[in-house]
């Protein structure tokens, strides 16, 4: 059915009509209230993305980019559609749905006209054509990432260099600021950062490496960074799909302890993503292709041997950051000329480090210039002389810190060596909790870190409500020395450990005891988690402080969505646990982590089970009704998702029993869900729509619900949508998806799981067009956040709506591959539907026996699960096919089936549907009275959707039915 309009039109057409298209290569457009991103794929209007069909989005990108010129309905057709051969009625009707969703002739406003006779001309004025990647809002998915951190308000005499490099990176993808530990590589290169914003606005993402480990993966790390879901052990390929269609700055900072993990990844980044530029900051050259290096020198020092006065100072930039730091700890008289020379001298003694300048400034206050430069002299005297080799450089900071170490008070020192187990960014609070003990206590501590902070030897942020504190890198490695050295390395990083389970123990006390978490509260403890976690592993002796510490982190990488991290987490936990100990809820808290995690990367099947099933064992062995709640709420996702639908209603039956016993109307509300989707899905649709809508009426605030039961009210009013169009109510059925959609579900999984089911209903009523928009935006989604079964569930059902559509080849094609990636995750839900969909195209291209055979295989599989909702839409399917084939009477009783299960189910569309097709085999076969009543009983029981497909088929039908009767 054409849905284009090919008449004349009237508009003047504006000059150049008839003029060749040239390529569109717009970055970005602006017409009436509309922003087209080609690139991005996407058209918005008042921040809104419009949801619009893939052959839609590509006919107005070409219009549009050749605005004011009449394209032709060949180029069009050749343009989009490229080697697929399609007619005029697939692109009339794809210009009719792009005039819709620009709401083109409301009001008299006009966007596409029909130029008689040639084609089609975009005329609407385009307001502005904008070059800057920064002009294309972004999703929240896309601008995810770590922040860039602020410039530095005190950066003193790199402007050349900040210049240098912003040009270098603009003419070559990837800089590396190289220089000794101490230098100013960070700053340099984040107000190098800054000043390209030009480029790539706030498509910046920085990354620092100084928080891994060796044993730390660089590709996770990035993923992590970039807001992906890692799913493989080696995400590298994620992390480039990611960024090939990007424009974006990655700031890689402090690499030199990771330079081979981090040399192929920038390789891999700098090939496949043409749009992507790195900025690295390293010791050590990456030594990788495309790598071009930027060696920051020193700072500028006085020369030696030449009289200084205090006039002269400001031409030398390690005399000005020196005095500039020296004001700041607390020096207050004027300089004069004997003490530029002295500040000359130390200068050069420090051969211009700016690390090693800024800790002997913060000396000056309590020693004065003469006392300073003195100690340099002493035994704190450098260790070299002249020759600046990376080895040299790394034996200055040494010395300095050396010297620094030896300015300090026993407390301080002790202080400095505990804190140095911390990784990044610490509060006072963690000082505390590795510093204090034995011979320090809490006030102890406090006093020595803030007299290291004056010393330099600590840094500060004192934004937000508490300040945070830092050791840079080359200061934590040497007091790590010193604490090596001690003699309490052991205790204190046992300290650590402790401590970070007891911190995670406070936040995620309500996850165990109530099924809930909130949010992702030690995100800023990361790195000292991994830390610690590493350390245990070494220790055969810390058995219970491994497992109890590993048992909330795993929390934390599920909600940070480190998926490998969470599986290795608890694997090694897990395999140091005798199975002879008593069962408890950390054990149970680490085989349900598991479980999720391998839901999401591995879910092959058995292994998943067994840990859902051991920790609902010990659950109910120790007691703890909320947590075997929220186990047995992970066991019917796995379910569903594998589709063994003959455990749902068990399952969901014992939650339902649970919940009673828990009094909480979430868990209440969701036990309902729960049961009316395994009710749903089995084909009991009277009890689903009691037990949905129980849990629709359920008045609990979305910010209640746990994170893991995913956003039930939304999932509550789309199964039941999805329960409404079966019984024959698809008016209604639409309405519950809007209703659905005000509410925003938590994060890209959540949305990703609501799409799917919003998507159903449309697909169940065949409206394509607004099927495909949902399509597009899960399939843009789950890409972006690496959910590849999502993705790939989305693509398959775009290859059957290009199949619907006549496209039949490329929508098998496409098919057959999302049935392999579904399969081999084991992602089978939708597995039956895409199979009647391929059985469908095959019939189409001939091979009838291949289509029969795919469809009696599902109807098998299925009906050996224990039978599905969607059964008797397969026996029909297999009638039709039958019917093609030529098997009339075993496509009747085919038909037959399925009309008398979906009269069990109460499924009044699928009756409706086969009623149709078993109407129109009768009617081959000359029983058109037989037809016409029994499929008049059928349409009697339906009250709305009269507009729908299946019903006006049936119409159709009818009328034909009644206009050859009167002929007979």
């Amino acid at each position: 059915m054409s849905l284009g309009n090919d008449t004349p039109e009237s508009g003047a057409v504006p000059p150049g009509a008839g003029q060749q298209p040239s390529p569109p290569a717009l970055p970005f457009a602006g017409f009436g209230p509309f922003r087209l991103f080609p690139a991005e794929r996407r058209l918005v209007r008042d921040g809104e993305t419009i949801p619009l069909g893939g052959r839609a989005l590509d006919i107005l990108i070409v219009l549009v980019g050749n605005a004011g010129r009449v394209v032709t309905r060949q180029e069009l057709m050749a343009q989009v559609w490229q080697e697929v051969t399609v007619d005029e009625s697939s692109l009339r009707s794809h210009i009719a749905a792009l005039r819709r969703a620009l709401g083109d002739g409301a009001d008299g406003v006009r966007y596409i006209v029909n130029v008689a006779g040639q084609g089609y001309c975009f005329v609407h004025p385009l307001a502005d054509l904008g070059t800057s990647p920064s002009a294309s809002p972004r999703s929240p998915e896309q601008n995810r990432g770590n922040p860039l951190p602020r410039r530095s308000t005190s950066i003193i005499d790199r402007e050349d260099d900040t210049d240098a490099i912003s040009e270098l990176l603009r003419r070559h993808r990837f800089v590396t600021v190289h220089g000794a530990g101490g230098i100013g590589k960070t700053t340099v290169a984040l107000a190098a950062a800054h000043a390209l914003k030009d480029i790539f606005g706030e498509q910046v993402c920085f990354l620092d490496l100084g928080l891994l480990g060796p044993e730390d993966s660089v590709p996770d790390a990035m993923a992590n960074a970039l807001g992906l879901v890692a799913r493989n052990p080696d995400p590298t390929s994620q992390v480039v799909a990611c960024l090939q269609d990007r424009r974006m700055l990655l700031v890689l900072d402090c690499c030199e302890h990771l330079v081979d993990a981090i040399a192929p990844l920038a390789e891999a980044i700098l090939q496949d993503a043409p749009h992507v530029s790195i900025l690295a900051t390293s010791r050590e050259p990456l030594r990788a292709e495309g790598e071009h290096i930027y060696a920051l020198a020193p700072l500028k020092i006085p020369p030696d041997g030449i009289p200084i006065g205090a006039d002269d100072m400001g031409r030398y930039s390690a005399a000005s950051l020196f005095i500039e730091r020296a004001y700041a700890s607390g020096l207050r008289r004027p300089l004069d000329d004997l003490d530029a020379q002295v500040i000359a001298d130390i200068c050069r003694k420090v051969d211009g480090i700016a690390l090693a300048l800024e800790l002997a400034a913060g000396r000056v206050s309590i020693h004065g210039l003469k006392g300073t430069a003195s100690l340099l002299d002493g035994s704190l005297k450098l260790l070299w002389q002249g020759r600046r080799t990376a080895v040299a450089r790394h034996r200055t900071l040494n010395a300095t810190l050396d010297w620094s170490h030896d300015l300090a008070s026993l407390e301080e020192q002790i202080v400095l060596r505990r804190v140095s187990v911390l990784v990044g960014p610490f509060t006072l609070d963690d000082a505390k909790g590795v510093a204090c003990g034995g011979d320090l206590d809490a006030v102890e501590v406090v006093e020595a870190l803030a007299r290291l902070v004056a010393k330099s030897l600590v840094s500060v942020d004192p934004d937000g409500d508490a300040a945070r504190y830092r050791l840079l890198d080359t200061t934590r490695a040497y007091a790590r020395g010193k604490l090596a050295g001690s003699g309490e390395e052991a205790e204190v990083s046992r300290r650590h450990a402790a401590y970070c389970r007891t911190r995670l123990e406070n936040e995620y006390a309500g996850a165990l005891e109530h099924g809930r978490s909130s949010g992702s509260p030690g995100a800023a403890l990361l790195g000292n988690i991994r830390s610690a976690l590493e350390w245990c592993v070494t220790r055969t002796d810390e058995t219970e402080l491994h497992v109890q510490l590993a048992s909330y982190a795993a929390e934390l990488f599920l909600d940070l969505n480190l998926l490998t991290d969470c599986r290795r987490c608890c694997e090694r936990a897990l395999s140091v646990l005798d199975a002879s100990m008593s069962p408890t809820r950390y054990e149970m808290a680490l085989h349900a982590s598991l479980g999720r995690a391998l839901l999401l990367t591995d879910n092959t099947g058995g292994t998943t089970d067994a840990h859902f099933r051991r920790a609902l064992e010990v659950a109910e062995a120790i007691g703890d009704l909320s947590y075997r709640f929220r186990i047995l709420n992970d066991l019917h996702i796995h379910y569903r998702r594998t589709a063994v639908f003959g455990r749902l209603i068990p399952i969901a039956e014992q939650a339902v029993s649970v919940a009673d016993s828990l009094d909480d109307p979430v868990a209440a509300a969701t036990a309902s869900l729960m049961l009316g989707s395994s009710h749903h899905l089995v084909g009991n649709l009277a009890s689903a729509r009691v037990a949905l809508s129980r849990s629709v009426k359920q008045q609990v605030l979305p910010a209640r619900a746990a994170r893991k039961l995913l956003d039930f009210q939304s999932k509550a009013q789309l199964v039941l949508a999805r329960t409404l169009w079966l019984q024959g109510f698809p008016d209604q059925a639409v309405e519950k998806v809007r209703d659905a959609e005000r509410y925003k579900p938590d994060g890209a999984l959540s949305t990703c799981q609501a799409l799917i089911l919003a998507a159903d209903v449309f697909y169940f009523r065949r409206d394509w067009t607004i099927l495909e928009g949902y399509l597009d935006h899960l399939v843009r989604l789950a890409g972006e956040a690496s959910l590849a079964p999502y993705e790939w569930l989305g693509r398959g059902f775009k290859g059957e709506v290009a199949l619907r559509s006549g496209d039949v080849e490329n929508g098998l094609d496409i098919i057959r591959v999302a049935i392999g990636r579904l399969q081999a995750d084991r992602f089978e839900l939708y597995l039956p539907s895409l199979r009647c969909a391929m059985a469908e195209g095959l019939a189409a291209r001939g091979y009838w026996d291949q289509a029969l055979d795919v469809v009696s295989g599902v109807i098998d599989t299925v009906q050996n699960g224990g039978g599905a909702f969607n059964l008797p839409e397969l026996l029909r399917v297999h009638g039709e096919l039958l019917a093609g084939a030529g098997n009339d009477a075993e496509a009747e009783r085919r038909f037959r089936q399925s009309i008398a299960l979906a009269g069990e189910q109460t499924a009044l569309s699928w009756r409706l549907r086969t009623a149709t097709s078993l109407a129109r085999l009768w009617s081959r076969h000359g029983r058109r009275d037989e037809a016409r009543m029994m499929l008049e009983k059928v349409c009697a029981d339906f009250t709305e959707g009269f507009g729908t497909q299946d019903l006006q088929a049936a119409k159709l039908f009818l009328d034909d039915s009644v206009q050859n009767g009167s002929r007979h």
